[in-house]
């Protein structure tokens, strides 16, 4: 029995160990003490002990995430260890020097490489988790820009596809710019600034849908005042025609098809025509602009629901009083919830 449990143990011992062998060919969790410029001598060491010329994925690689050094391994081989040089983002940060990938070359086709490489995820706790993720990896034709695509998304659903692009390689001493501006001493490394989204202002909007409903019930609350004329302000005929609509004093049919739909349509046009994609590529002015706009957009539709429901109400008792129908008015009402619910769920999606 001893026996059975023994050669059992190390059958079990040799399969998780070549596991692990099979997992550090890709990666290793051991960081080096990597920089520009070390980066830049091993690659020149690398083509003198080889005596052969580099192959296109070696070099030095960018993208908005980090900066990479890729080269092939000590033995010769048709192997490639990505390392990351310097992270811009916090979870590259925190991975710098550390070897992240393995390419290796498609005989059957040129300028495509496989690859495996680590995803990383953070857990609430703040630490790092990771898995093995492979894919497919096709150079252009200058041989300074890398298309990565994955097999399969991230397990939390991410499209990890991506590109990078070559900044410096061995075959072209003049290197480029950026690589020489990068390795000047620097007094403090400051993370790239991100592109705000009108997203990321929800709370504005929200703040004012709750300040302009608070607006609404407190001029419901508020009785009537004694008409009385007074022109002291050359505007008050304006202001007039706005609290006419206001109160519900147009008629219903006015303000349920011309206020309601066919202005209410034409003010919302720009949002409809707008996709995210496009408001997300917005310069920072332009999205500041684009927020004012759904913030007037919000105050206007509050502004014609309120008046066309009371318009609706009044109808209801007009109708009451000459003993007809009141089945429009609801009917009117009820398109509104409708249409308020939709703009949240559009809005909040």
């Amino acid at each position: 029995m001893n026996k059975i449990f023994k050669n059992f143990l190390i059958l079990f011992l040799l399969f998780f160990s070549s596991q692990i062998s099979a997992e550090e060919k890709y990666w290793d969790n051991e960081k080096l003490n990597i920089n520009l410029d070390s980066a830049k001598s091993f690659l020149k060491d690398q083509q003198s002990k080889f005596k052969s010329k580099p192959d296109p994925i070696e070099g030095i690689w960018e993208n908005e995430s980090g900066l990479y050094l890729i080269h092939r391994e000590d033995d010769g081989s048709k192997f490639f260890r990505m390392y990351i040089i310097e992270g811009y983002e916090q979870s590259f940060v925190d991975h710098e020097g550390s070897w992240e990938a393995t390419f290796f070359t498609d005989v059957d086709r040129k300028g495509t490489y496989g690859f495996y490489s680590r995803v990383w995820y953070t857990t609430q706790s703040n630490t790092y988790l990771y898995e093995t993720e492979g894919g497919w990896a096709n150079i252009n034709q200058t041989g300074n820009y890398l298309s990565i695509d994955y097999i399969e998304l991230s397990k939390s659903g991410v499209d990890m596809d991506g590109s990078i692009a070559k900044i410096w390689s061995v075959n072209s001493v003049s290197s480029n710019k950026n690589i020489e501006e990068k390795t000047k001493p620097q007094p403090q490394k400051t993370k790239p600034k991100t592109k705000k989204t009108y997203y990321d202002f929800w709370w504005v909007v929200v703040l004012i849908a709750g300040l302009l409903f608070y607006l609404y019930t407190a001029t419901v609350k508020k009785p009537k005042k004694i008409k009385t004329k007074k022109k002291t302000h050359s505007n008050s005929g304006i202001k007039e025609s706005l609290l006419v609509f206001w109160r519900g004093d147009v008629s219903y049919g006015i303000s349920y098809w011309v206020y309601m739909n066919v202005i209410g349509t034409a003010i919302s046009i720009p949002a409809l025509v707008l996709t995210d994609d496009q408001i997300d590529n917005f310069s920072d002015s332009a999205t500041l602009i684009f927020i004012l706009y759904v913030i007037i957009l919000l105050a206007s539709k509050l502004y014609l629901v309120v008046g066309t429901w009371r318009s609706a109400e009044k109808y209801k008792v007009l109708k009451e009083k000459q003993k007809e129908s009141k089945i429009w008015g609801y009917l009117g009402q009820i398109t509104i919830v409708l249409s308020v619910v939709r703009g949240f769920v559009e809005i909040f999606k």
